[in-house]
């Protein structure tokens, strides 16, 4: 009904270099998977637009009438949680643990910061600061964007917990950003169950539980290591052999969120 050819023809035409979307079907360049991330694997491409399935949208329109029936109604508000807090995949997301550059479906998620979508005055239950961060690195260790919603007042202005977590968000990207800037997945790592980001040969482990051993240990890291340290500016010992690289941490973590260990290695470029 909304006649998706001629939409895409004309952003073609007027706007050659604009990406599109898959809520129109065929012809998009990246898919968009709402308020939750893909936490299997990559997303990769198959052809079809995942958000052709309908399975979301038929829930929410049953939604009135299941919440009237007594049996259903814990189910559903269960449900509604779910979906709020990011844990609820409505859309089929096909993924892979590393999938070739050519497999790698372009993909950008949009969460809410807290339960709602639009502006809410009654809304009590914010996503924390710390949570947002991790989200946004867990969707960029992914190959994802992160499009983050937030719900103006009727005078334009953003309610004081939204300004709050953007602000938080804003001063861990001052010391961080170079672990998420053109940054992509990198390949699973033997031994490390953290998220991990990479920049060509550099790596940056995402640090969001500190080990009590103040330890990190990766089983055969795939390349030659050349030094470890805090993006906070500290450097850290590491010592490597073909089967183990270890890292040594300082006592307390840097970060709250997320502490970043960059991981230059043998054929890697220096930042700029």
């Amino acid at each position: 009904k909304f006649d998706p050819a001629r939409f895409h023809r004309l952003v073609h035409e007027l706007s050659p270099d604009t990406l599109i979307n898959d809520r129109l079907g065929d012809g998009y360049d990246f898919i968009t998977p709402e308020q939750f991330i893909p936490r299997q694997g990559i997303p990769v491409r198959t052809g079809k637009p995942p958000a052709g399935n309908q399975g979301g949208e038929g829930l929410f329109r049953a939604v009135p009438v299941m919440l009237k029936v007594p049996i259903l109604n814990r189910w559903v508000l269960s449900q509604l949680r779910k979906y709020a807090e990011g844990r609820l995949e409505l859309t089929p997301i096909p993924q892979q643990p590393y999938p070739d550059g050519r497999d790698f479906q372009p993909w950008e998620t949009c969460m809410t910061m807290g339960q709602s979508w639009a502006y809410n005055p009654g809304e009590n239950q914010w996503k924390s600061p710390q949570r947002l961060v991790q989200n946004l690195v867990e969707v960029v260790s992914r190959g994802g964007n992160y499009l983050l919603n937030v719900g103006p007042g009727p005078d334009g202005t953003f309610p004081a917990q939204a300004v709050e977590r953007l602000k938080f968000i804003g001063r861990w990207m001052e010391n961080n950003a170079q672990a998420i800037y053109g940054t992509t997945y990198a390949p699973p790592l033997i031994g490390w169950e953290g998220r991990v980001t990479r920049k060509g040969k550099n790596y940056y482990l995402h640090v969001f539980d500190w080990p009590g051993d103040r330890r990190i240990r990766i089983e055969k890291f795939p390349e030659q290591v050349e030094s470890t340290a805090l993006l906070t500016g500290e450097t850290l010992a590491f010592h490597q052999d073909p089967g183990l690289l270890e890292i040594r941490l300082p006592e307390l973590a840097p970060d709250p969120a997320d502490s970043v260990v960059e991981v230059r290695t043998r054929d890697s470029q220096p930042e700029p």
